[in-house]
Protein backbone atom coordinates (compact mmCIF):
# COMPACT_ATOMS: atom_id res chain seq x y z
CA UNK A 1 0.00 0.00 0.00
CA UNK A 2 1.29 3.47 -0.90
CA UNK A 3 1.89 5.93 1.93
CA UNK A 4 -0.57 8.83 1.78
CA UNK A 5 2.00 11.65 1.90
CA UNK A 6 -0.57 14.42 1.44
CA UNK A 7 -2.13 13.95 4.86
CA UNK A 8 1.16 13.19 6.60
CA UNK A 9 2.77 16.35 5.29
CA UNK A 10 -0.25 18.51 6.04
CA UNK A 11 -0.18 17.30 9.63
CA UNK A 12 3.53 17.97 9.84
CA UNK A 13 3.56 21.36 8.15
CA UNK A 14 1.18 23.11 10.54
CA UNK A 15 4.04 23.94 12.93
CA UNK A 16 6.71 24.81 10.39
CA UNK A 17 7.57 28.08 12.19
CA UNK A 18 9.42 27.35 15.47
CA UNK A 19 8.45 30.65 17.10
CA UNK A 20 4.81 29.58 17.01
CA UNK A 21 5.31 26.24 18.73
CA UNK A 22 2.48 25.59 21.21
CA UNK A 23 3.18 24.87 24.85
CA UNK A 24 0.54 22.56 26.25
CA UNK A 25 -0.93 22.94 29.71
CA UNK A 26 -2.48 20.11 31.66
CA UNK A 27 -6.14 20.70 32.54
CA UNK A 28 -6.89 20.17 36.22
CA UNK A 29 -10.15 18.38 35.51
CA UNK A 30 -10.44 16.00 32.55
CA UNK A 31 -13.28 16.82 30.16
CA UNK A 32 -15.13 13.81 28.72
CA UNK A 33 -17.53 15.72 26.48
CA UNK A 34 -16.34 16.11 22.89
CA UNK A 35 -16.77 19.14 20.65
CA UNK A 36 -17.30 18.96 16.89
CA UNK A 37 -17.30 22.19 14.85
CA UNK A 38 -18.96 22.06 11.43
CA UNK A 39 -18.22 24.97 9.09
CA UNK A 40 -20.54 25.62 6.14
CA UNK A 41 -18.15 27.25 3.69
CA UNK A 42 -19.40 29.66 1.10
CA UNK A 43 -21.84 31.74 3.13
CA UNK A 44 -25.02 29.78 3.80
CA UNK A 45 -28.25 31.69 3.01
CA UNK A 46 -29.79 31.65 6.47
CA UNK A 47 -32.97 33.29 5.16
CA UNK A 48 -33.58 30.27 2.95
CA UNK A 49 -33.01 27.91 5.86
CA UNK A 50 -34.75 29.69 8.72
CA UNK A 51 -37.17 32.42 7.72
CA UNK A 52 -39.83 34.82 9.04
CA UNK A 53 -42.21 33.70 6.35
CA UNK A 54 -44.92 36.33 6.93
CA UNK A 55 -42.57 39.30 7.03
CA UNK A 56 -43.58 41.78 4.29
CA UNK A 57 -39.96 42.69 3.57
CA UNK A 58 -39.08 39.03 3.14
CA UNK A 59 -41.99 38.43 0.79
CA UNK A 60 -41.23 41.47 -1.35
CA UNK A 61 -37.47 40.86 -1.60
CA UNK A 62 -37.40 37.33 -2.97
CA UNK A 63 -39.22 35.19 -5.49
CA UNK A 64 -41.02 32.14 -4.06
CA UNK A 65 -38.21 29.84 -5.21
CA UNK A 66 -35.78 31.49 -2.77
CA UNK A 67 -38.18 31.68 0.16
CA UNK A 68 -39.35 29.21 2.76
CA UNK A 69 -43.02 28.70 1.95
CA UNK A 70 -45.64 29.86 4.45
CA UNK A 71 -48.36 27.55 3.09
CA UNK A 72 -49.01 24.68 0.74
CA UNK A 73 -47.47 21.26 0.27
CA UNK A 74 -43.93 22.67 0.62
CA UNK A 75 -44.69 24.71 3.73
CA UNK A 76 -41.76 25.16 6.06
CA UNK A 77 -41.47 23.52 9.46
CA UNK A 78 -42.39 25.66 12.45
CA UNK A 79 -39.71 26.36 15.05
CA UNK A 80 -41.42 29.05 17.09
CA UNK A 81 -41.73 32.79 16.97
CA UNK A 82 -39.39 35.69 16.38
CA UNK A 83 -41.20 38.65 17.83
CA UNK A 84 -44.59 38.73 16.12
CA UNK A 85 -43.61 36.55 13.18
CA UNK A 86 -43.29 32.78 12.90
CA UNK A 87 -39.96 31.21 11.97
CA UNK A 88 -40.07 28.21 9.65
CA UNK A 89 -37.30 25.82 8.67
CA UNK A 90 -36.75 24.87 5.06
CA UNK A 91 -38.81 21.68 4.46
CA UNK A 92 -35.64 19.93 3.22
CA UNK A 93 -34.33 20.27 6.77
CA UNK A 94 -36.87 17.83 8.20
CA UNK A 95 -34.21 15.82 10.12
CA UNK A 96 -33.15 19.03 11.86
CA UNK A 97 -36.75 19.77 12.74
CA UNK A 98 -37.02 16.31 14.27
CA UNK A 99 -33.98 17.03 16.44
CA UNK A 100 -35.44 20.43 17.36
CA UNK A 101 -38.77 18.83 18.30
CA UNK A 102 -36.96 16.34 20.55
CA UNK A 103 -35.14 19.18 22.31
CA UNK A 104 -31.73 18.23 20.91
CA UNK A 105 -31.21 21.21 18.59
CA UNK A 106 -31.03 24.91 19.41
CA UNK A 107 -31.14 27.61 16.74
CA UNK A 108 -29.47 31.02 17.03
CA UNK A 109 -30.72 33.27 14.19
CA UNK A 110 -29.06 36.60 13.36
CA UNK A 111 -25.72 35.26 14.63
CA UNK A 112 -22.33 35.89 13.12
CA UNK A 113 -19.34 38.17 12.80
CA UNK A 114 -19.63 41.79 13.96
CA UNK A 115 -17.62 43.12 11.05
CA UNK A 116 -18.76 44.82 7.86
CA UNK A 117 -16.78 42.50 5.58
CA UNK A 118 -18.54 40.48 2.89
CA UNK A 119 -15.31 38.78 1.84
CA UNK A 120 -15.23 34.98 2.19
CA UNK A 121 -11.51 34.97 2.93
CA UNK A 122 -11.53 37.74 5.50
CA UNK A 123 -14.71 36.60 7.26
CA UNK A 124 -13.50 33.00 7.58
CA UNK A 125 -10.04 34.16 8.70
CA UNK A 126 -11.45 36.36 11.44
CA UNK A 127 -14.02 33.85 12.68
CA UNK A 128 -11.58 30.97 12.74
CA UNK A 129 -9.10 33.08 14.67
CA UNK A 130 -11.86 34.00 17.12
CA UNK A 131 -11.63 37.75 16.54
CA UNK A 132 -13.74 40.41 14.83
CA UNK A 133 -11.03 42.73 13.56
CA UNK A 134 -7.37 42.77 12.61
CA UNK A 135 -6.77 45.95 14.58
CA UNK A 136 -4.00 45.69 17.14
CA UNK A 137 -1.69 42.74 17.81
CA UNK A 138 -4.16 39.89 17.64
CA UNK A 139 -2.96 36.26 17.46
CA UNK A 140 -2.63 34.44 14.18
CA UNK A 141 -3.34 30.96 15.48
CA UNK A 142 -6.87 29.54 15.45
CA UNK A 143 -9.34 29.75 18.32
CA UNK A 144 -9.48 25.97 18.56
CA UNK A 145 -5.70 25.87 18.88
CA UNK A 146 -5.95 28.16 21.88
CA UNK A 147 -8.72 25.97 23.27
CA UNK A 148 -6.56 22.87 22.93
CA UNK A 149 -3.79 24.68 24.73
CA UNK A 150 -6.09 25.67 27.58
CA UNK A 151 -7.66 22.24 28.04
CA UNK A 152 -4.40 20.37 27.75
CA UNK A 153 -5.49 17.94 25.02
CA UNK A 154 -1.86 17.22 24.15
CA UNK A 155 -2.27 13.59 23.13
CA UNK A 156 -1.40 13.28 19.43
CA UNK A 157 -4.56 12.53 17.52
CA UNK A 158 -6.94 13.79 20.23
CA UNK A 159 -7.91 16.56 17.79
CA UNK A 160 -9.01 15.54 14.31
CA UNK A 161 -9.65 17.52 11.15
CA UNK A 162 -11.97 15.65 8.78
CA UNK A 163 -10.57 16.50 5.35
CA UNK A 164 -7.33 17.07 3.51
CA UNK A 165 -6.47 20.57 4.74
CA UNK A 166 -6.15 22.00 8.23
CA UNK A 167 -8.71 24.76 8.91
CA UNK A 168 -7.57 28.13 10.13
CA UNK A 169 -9.28 27.43 13.46
CA UNK A 170 -6.61 24.75 14.10
CA UNK A 171 -3.66 26.62 12.62
CA UNK A 172 -0.42 26.06 14.53
CA UNK A 173 -1.97 23.21 16.54
CA UNK A 174 0.76 20.61 16.74
CA UNK A 175 -1.44 17.76 17.93
CA UNK A 176 -4.22 18.09 15.33
CA UNK A 177 -4.36 15.36 12.72
CA UNK A 178 -6.04 15.78 9.31
CA UNK A 179 -7.68 12.55 8.11
CA UNK A 180 -10.44 11.64 5.68
CA UNK A 181 -10.89 7.89 5.97
CA UNK A 182 -9.60 4.76 7.63
CA UNK A 183 -6.69 4.44 5.19
CA UNK A 184 -5.31 7.79 6.33
CA UNK A 185 -5.05 6.24 9.80
CA UNK A 186 -3.69 2.89 8.64
CA UNK A 187 -1.24 4.24 6.08
CA UNK A 188 1.98 2.87 7.60
CA UNK A 189 2.57 -0.78 6.59
CA UNK A 190 5.25 -1.75 9.09
CA UNK A 191 7.01 -0.79 12.27
CA UNK A 192 10.32 -0.56 10.45
CA UNK A 193 9.06 2.24 8.22
CA UNK A 194 7.69 4.01 11.26
CA UNK A 195 11.08 3.84 12.94
CA UNK A 196 12.79 5.07 9.79
CA UNK A 197 10.51 8.09 9.58
CA UNK A 198 11.03 8.84 13.26
CA UNK A 199 14.79 8.83 12.66
CA UNK A 200 14.37 11.13 9.66
CA UNK A 201 12.55 13.60 11.89
CA UNK A 202 14.68 13.26 15.00
CA UNK A 203 15.63 16.95 15.00
CA UNK A 204 14.26 19.73 17.20
CA UNK A 205 12.66 21.88 14.51
CA UNK A 206 8.93 22.57 14.65
CA UNK A 207 8.51 20.53 11.46
CA UNK A 208 10.33 17.56 13.00
CA UNK A 209 8.29 17.75 16.21
CA UNK A 210 5.02 17.93 14.29
CA UNK A 211 6.11 15.05 12.04
CA UNK A 212 6.86 12.84 15.02
CA UNK A 213 3.49 13.67 16.52
CA UNK A 214 1.74 12.83 13.24
CA UNK A 215 3.52 9.47 13.11
CA UNK A 216 2.68 8.77 16.74
CA UNK A 217 -0.96 9.83 16.30
CA UNK A 218 -1.60 7.63 13.29
CA UNK A 219 0.12 4.73 15.02
CA UNK A 220 -2.01 5.07 18.13
CA UNK A 221 -5.23 5.28 16.15
CA UNK A 222 -4.24 2.40 13.88
CA UNK A 223 -3.56 0.21 16.90
CA UNK A 224 -7.15 0.69 18.07
CA UNK A 225 -8.84 -0.17 14.78
CA UNK A 226 -10.69 -3.43 14.43
CA UNK A 227 -9.31 -5.74 11.74
CA UNK A 228 -10.54 -8.14 9.09
CA UNK A 229 -8.96 -11.58 8.71
CA UNK A 230 -6.52 -10.17 6.15
CA UNK A 231 -5.59 -7.50 8.71
CA UNK A 232 -7.17 -4.67 6.72
CA UNK A 233 -8.87 -2.11 8.96
CA UNK A 234 -12.63 -2.25 9.26
CA UNK A 235 -15.39 0.00 10.53
CA UNK A 236 -18.35 -1.35 12.44
CA UNK A 237 -21.75 -1.17 10.84
CA UNK A 238 -23.79 1.86 11.76
CA UNK A 239 -26.21 1.09 14.63
CA UNK A 240 -29.65 -0.06 13.55
CA UNK A 241 -32.07 2.67 12.58
CA UNK A 242 -29.37 5.19 11.65
CA UNK A 243 -28.76 6.08 8.01
CA UNK A 244 -26.15 8.48 6.71
CA UNK A 245 -26.69 10.08 3.29
CA UNK A 246 -24.49 8.76 0.49
CA UNK A 247 -22.39 11.89 0.38
CA UNK A 248 -18.80 12.80 1.25
CA UNK A 249 -19.94 14.87 4.21
CA UNK A 250 -22.05 12.06 5.62
CA UNK A 251 -19.20 9.60 5.09
CA UNK A 252 -16.82 11.89 6.99
CA UNK A 253 -19.15 12.15 9.97
CA UNK A 254 -19.75 8.41 10.00
CA UNK A 255 -15.99 7.84 10.01
CA UNK A 256 -15.54 10.41 12.77
CA UNK A 257 -18.14 8.71 14.95
CA UNK A 258 -16.29 5.41 14.53
CA UNK A 259 -12.97 7.03 15.45
CA UNK A 260 -14.60 8.53 18.54
CA UNK A 261 -15.88 5.08 19.47
CA UNK A 262 -12.50 3.37 19.23
CA UNK A 263 -10.53 6.24 20.76
CA UNK A 264 -11.99 7.92 23.88
CA UNK A 265 -9.11 10.42 23.78
CA UNK A 266 -10.67 12.28 20.82
CA UNK A 267 -12.16 15.41 22.35
CA UNK A 268 -12.24 17.82 19.42
CA UNK A 269 -12.88 17.57 15.67
CA UNK A 270 -13.74 19.77 12.71
CA UNK A 271 -15.60 19.03 9.50
CA UNK A 272 -16.56 21.22 6.54
CA UNK A 273 -19.43 21.21 4.08
CA UNK A 274 -18.66 23.37 1.05
CA UNK A 275 -20.98 24.59 -1.70
CA UNK A 276 -23.01 27.39 -0.08
CA UNK A 277 -21.87 30.24 -2.35
CA UNK A 278 -25.16 30.46 -4.24
CA UNK A 279 -24.82 33.52 -6.47
CA UNK A 280 -26.82 31.77 -9.17
CA UNK A 281 -29.28 28.89 -9.55
CA UNK A 282 -29.85 28.81 -5.81
CA UNK A 283 -33.17 27.02 -6.23
CA UNK A 284 -31.52 23.97 -7.77
CA UNK A 285 -28.59 23.87 -5.38
CA UNK A 286 -29.79 24.94 -1.97
CA UNK A 287 -32.38 22.26 -1.24
CA UNK A 288 -30.04 19.29 -1.83
CA UNK A 289 -27.37 21.00 0.28
CA UNK A 290 -29.79 21.45 3.16
CA UNK A 291 -31.00 17.85 2.84
CA UNK A 292 -27.40 16.56 3.00
CA UNK A 293 -26.56 18.74 5.99
CA UNK A 294 -29.72 17.84 7.92
CA UNK A 295 -29.58 14.08 7.31
CA UNK A 296 -25.86 13.92 8.10
CA UNK A 297 -26.19 15.85 11.36
CA UNK A 298 -29.15 13.76 12.51
CA UNK A 299 -27.34 10.49 11.75
CA UNK A 300 -24.16 11.70 13.43
CA UNK A 301 -25.98 12.91 16.53
CA UNK A 302 -27.89 9.64 16.84
CA UNK A 303 -24.74 7.61 16.17
CA UNK A 304 -22.84 9.38 18.96
CA UNK A 305 -25.76 8.83 21.31
CA UNK A 306 -25.84 5.12 20.43
CA UNK A 307 -22.14 4.65 21.21
CA UNK A 308 -22.27 6.71 24.38
CA UNK A 309 -20.07 9.66 23.40
CA UNK A 310 -21.42 12.91 24.90
CA UNK A 311 -20.77 15.52 22.22
CA UNK A 312 -21.70 19.08 21.38
CA UNK A 313 -21.94 19.90 17.67
CA UNK A 314 -21.71 23.54 16.59
CA UNK A 315 -22.63 24.57 13.04
CA UNK A 316 -21.60 27.94 11.61
CA UNK A 317 -20.88 29.77 8.35
CA UNK A 318 -18.82 32.87 7.54
CA UNK A 319 -21.91 35.01 6.81
CA UNK A 320 -25.46 34.87 5.53
CA UNK A 321 -26.70 36.22 2.22
CA UNK A 322 -28.50 39.33 1.08
CA UNK A 323 -32.22 39.59 1.74
CA UNK A 324 -32.85 40.72 -1.84
CA UNK A 325 -32.40 38.14 -4.61
CA UNK A 326 -30.11 39.00 -7.53
CA UNK A 327 -30.87 38.74 -11.24
CA UNK A 328 -29.14 35.36 -11.58
CA UNK A 329 -31.59 33.40 -9.48
CA UNK A 330 -29.34 33.58 -6.43
CA UNK A 331 -28.30 35.74 -3.51
CA UNK A 332 -25.11 37.71 -2.95
CA UNK A 333 -22.88 37.97 0.11
CA UNK A 334 -24.75 39.24 3.13
CA UNK A 335 -24.20 39.56 6.84
CA UNK A 336 -26.21 37.87 9.62
CA UNK A 337 -26.47 34.09 9.52
CA UNK A 338 -27.71 31.31 11.74
CA UNK A 339 -25.79 29.08 14.13
CA UNK A 340 -26.91 25.69 15.38
CA UNK A 341 -25.95 23.84 18.54
CA UNK A 342 -26.99 20.23 19.00
CA UNK A 343 -26.14 17.21 21.05
CA UNK A 344 -26.32 15.87 24.56
CA UNK A 345 -27.17 18.48 27.18
CA UNK A 346 -28.37 21.10 24.69
CA UNK A 347 -31.57 22.79 25.78
CA UNK A 348 -33.07 22.62 22.31
CA UNK A 349 -36.51 22.98 20.89
CA UNK A 350 -36.21 26.75 21.01
CA UNK A 351 -34.40 29.72 19.50
CA UNK A 352 -31.93 32.02 21.23
CA UNK A 353 -30.85 35.59 20.72
CA UNK A 354 -32.78 38.54 19.33
CA UNK A 355 -34.49 38.72 15.97
CA UNK A 356 -33.69 42.16 14.48
CA UNK A 357 -36.39 42.31 11.82
CA UNK A 358 -36.11 42.81 8.08
CA UNK A 359 -37.48 46.30 7.56
CA UNK A 360 -34.98 48.53 5.77
CA UNK A 361 -34.12 50.50 8.90
CA UNK A 362 -33.48 47.23 10.78
CA UNK A 363 -31.07 45.80 8.20
CA UNK A 364 -27.29 45.99 8.31
CA UNK A 365 -26.31 48.79 5.90
CA UNK A 366 -29.92 48.73 4.73
CA UNK A 367 -29.28 45.46 2.85
CA UNK A 368 -28.72 42.46 5.09
CA UNK A 369 -29.96 40.64 8.15
CA UNK A 370 -28.19 42.30 11.08
CA UNK A 371 -26.05 40.39 13.58
CA UNK A 372 -27.52 40.53 17.08
CA UNK A 373 -25.57 37.59 18.56
CA UNK A 374 -21.79 37.61 18.24
CA UNK A 375 -20.61 34.17 17.14
CA UNK A 376 -18.06 34.21 19.96
CA UNK A 377 -20.85 34.38 22.56
CA UNK A 378 -22.30 31.13 21.21
CA UNK A 379 -18.89 29.47 21.21
CA UNK A 380 -18.01 30.81 24.65
CA UNK A 381 -21.24 29.37 26.06
CA UNK A 382 -20.29 26.01 24.56
CA UNK A 383 -16.79 26.23 26.03
CA UNK A 384 -18.20 26.95 29.47
CA UNK A 385 -20.27 23.80 29.19
CA UNK A 386 -17.06 21.93 28.31
CA UNK A 387 -15.27 23.06 31.45
CA UNK A 388 -13.18 25.70 29.71
CA UNK A 389 -14.44 28.83 31.49
CA UNK A 390 -10.91 29.81 32.48
CA UNK A 391 -9.79 29.67 28.85
CA UNK A 392 -12.51 31.83 27.28
CA UNK A 393 -10.60 35.10 27.64
CA UNK A 394 -7.53 33.68 25.89
CA UNK A 395 -9.53 31.78 23.27
CA UNK A 396 -11.35 34.99 22.26
CA UNK A 397 -8.86 37.77 23.09
CA UNK A 398 -10.28 41.24 23.57
CA UNK A 399 -13.88 40.00 23.63
CA UNK A 400 -16.12 40.36 26.68
CA UNK A 401 -18.11 37.19 26.17
CA UNK A 402 -21.79 37.20 27.07
CA UNK A 403 -23.17 33.79 27.93
CA UNK A 404 -26.38 32.66 26.25
CA UNK A 405 -28.55 31.80 29.20
CA UNK A 406 -30.38 28.49 29.02
CA UNK A 407 -28.56 27.11 25.98
CA UNK A 408 -27.64 24.01 27.97
CA UNK A 409 -29.90 22.13 30.34
CA UNK A 410 -27.14 20.42 32.31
Amino acid sequence: MMINRRHFLSAAAIAALPQYAVRWAKAETPVNRALVVVFLRGGMDSLNLLAPVDDPAYLSSRPPALRVAAAGIDRGLSVGMAGSTELLLNPMAKPLHQLWSKGQLALIPAAGLNNATRSHFQAMDLMERGVSTDAGSLPREGWLTRLVRGLGHATPGSTLCLGGAMPQSLSLCETALPISDVWDVDWMPSGSIRELLMQMHAGDSALDRASRQAIEATGQLAAKLERKQNHDPMLRDVPAGITYPDHDFGNKLRFLAEMMRVNPDIHLATADLDGWDTHDNQQGRFGPQVATLAASLQAFNDHLDAIGRPTTIVVMSEFGRRIKANESGGTDHGHGGVMMVLGEGVNGGQNYGTWPGLATEQLDQGMDLAVTTDFRNVLATVLKQHGASDSIASVFPGHDAKMINGLFSV
